[in-house]
């Protein structure tokens, strides 16, 4: 047998596709072949809607490099994208090259609408690092673009999506914390016990915890915070029940994690103020938006 395909064996909705060369020029039925598969050489490759992944066959066995994508929304931030680019951009890499990730992992950022430059420098950037991709035709609210760069990583084939945002208010350096503890659940969430960009917005976190509490009946220490690491077999089955447009994804999807019978954890990270710029969101456009997330919260909770 050139090929043997062994449906859902190890994964879910995927496949194991073995291209095995017998030591021996004696053929071998599967079922033996299965049996004493330490006696054959192997290339393996995931199939999984299309996506390949790559494995590499070692004496000892399988070593399989997971998939991730870290994801970022941005928009008008000319001032900090190189700087925070960069900074994870040298944080991927540095797992990539001590084999902690596939090769195929990227960093993605979508930042449709942008009128500050802020396009051209990703562009610029994108010559130094070729893993850095970016994802066009979003809308360019924030919440959008980040249910396009979780579809994106899910479509990609990802076996995890990290997120975080563009201002630089946090710190690459605490990835690697998540990282190592990526098998251990479904979610890993960043908490922000000590806020740098204001008590105001931190009143207001207070509050959707709250919400969230008596809507979903889950406690959560902080909802949306823009620094969580997520298994896409989980991510994809709470995706879709939100809307596309949904102009707060991570609060959702927080509480989805928190309210099913995965495992989730959350970590406490720093969180400074912002260095440079002005964010796009003021805090009357949140409470305004908090508003409207009664009724949404409602509206949810009855479809779960």
């Amino acid at each position: 047998y050139d090929f043997i395909i062994i449906p859902g064996c190890l994964f879910s909705d995927t496949a194991l596709a073995f291209s095995a060369i017998p030591d021996s020029a004696s053929p071998k039925a599967p079922e033996e072949m299965l049996q004493s598969y330490d006696d054959w050489v192997m290339a393996a490759v995931f199939v999984d809607k299309g996506q390949g992944k790559a494995i590499e066959r070692k004496e000892n066995g399988l070593e399989i490099m997971d998939i991730l994508y870290m994801v970022i929304p941005a928009y008008n931030e000319a001032e900090n994208i190189e700087k925070v680019i960069r900074g994870w951009m040298a944080e991927l890499e540095n797992i990539v090259a001590a084999k902690e990730a596939s090769e195929d992992s990227r960093l993605v950022v979508a930042d449709e609408g942008s009128t500050d430059g802020t396009r051209r420098i990703l562009e610029s950037l994108q010559a130094e690092f070729p893993r850095l991709a970016l994802l066009p035709d979003t809308r360019k609210e924030h919440g959008p673009k980040l249910m396009a760069l979780y579809y994106y990583a899910i479509r990609s084939g990802a076996d995890f999506v990290f997120q975080t945002d563009s201002d630089g208010q946090t710190n690459p350096a605490e990835f690697g914390a998540f990282w190592t503890r990526r098998d251990r659940y479904d979610a890993i969430f960043g908490c922000r016990p000590v806020r740098g960009d204001g008590r105001d917005r931190a009143v207001v976190e207070k509050g959707v915890c709250a919400l969230l509490k008596v809507y979903f009946g889950v406690t959560v220490p902080d909802a949306n915070a823009p620094f969580r690491l997520m298994k896409t077999s989980c991510l994809a089955k709470y995706l879709p029940m939100l809307p596309a447009e949904y102009e707060l994804p991570n609060i959702m999807l927080t509480a989805l994690f928190a309210r099913g019978r995965g495992k989730i954890t959350f970590r406490n990270i720093s969180f400074k103020a912002r260095e440079r710029g002005e964010g796009s969101v003021d805090v009357k456009k949140i409470l305004k938006t908090g508003v409207k997330a009664l009724g949404d919260f409602y509206k949810f909770r009855e479809k779960i």
